[in-house]
């Protein structure tokens, strides 16, 4: 008799430390306000994209495999105005070329623009772009001309 009454006991109090309360929102809110009401950085106008790119090469005597993630995260600050930057995190988990460990994996500011698109069919932009030697695209496949604006 008393097991059972000790296990009801422990039990009880364990079903109780489950109980939550009611939860706040639990996604991340990035902006803040100040007294005035004006929003550092508003959600609506916050988007993100990704991409990811594997490249294989082989011949004969050497081979290499290169991956490539791509993640760009745009913000329209107005509505002609547009900042993009794109950070990436490349890998080459196999080559037989001699590549030091350390330079196998990499993380880093892949471009940022400023776009200004004032009509549909004309935009300035201010671009920095890092070209990664040997990375998977050349500056013509990744050239801005080639991207759909959001």
């Amino acid at each position: 008799m008393f097991k059972i009454v000790f296990f009801l006991l422990i039990s009880s109090t364990l079903l109780f430390s489950q109980f939550r309360e009611k939860q706040e929102d639990p996604r991340i809110k990035l902006k803040s306000e100040n007294s005035s009401g004006i929003t550092f950085l508003d959600m609506n106008k916050f988007s993100i994209d990704h991409s990811l790119a594997m490249s294989y090469t082989g011949s004969s005597s050497y081979s290499m495999q290169q991956n490539e993630y791509v993640m760009g995260l745009n913000y329209r600050i107005s509505d002609p105005l547009l900042m993009r930057v794109e950070l990436s995190a490349s890998y080459t988990p196999y080559t037989s070329f001699t590549v030091p460990e350390d330079q196998k994996t990499d993380f880093y500011l892949k471009s940022a623009s400023l776009i200004y698109k004032p009509f549909d069919d004309t935009f300035i932009s201010l671009n920095y772009t890092r070209i990664k030697p040997g990375s998977l695209y050349n500056f013509n496949e990744n050239s801005l001309f080639n991207k759909t604006l959001p």
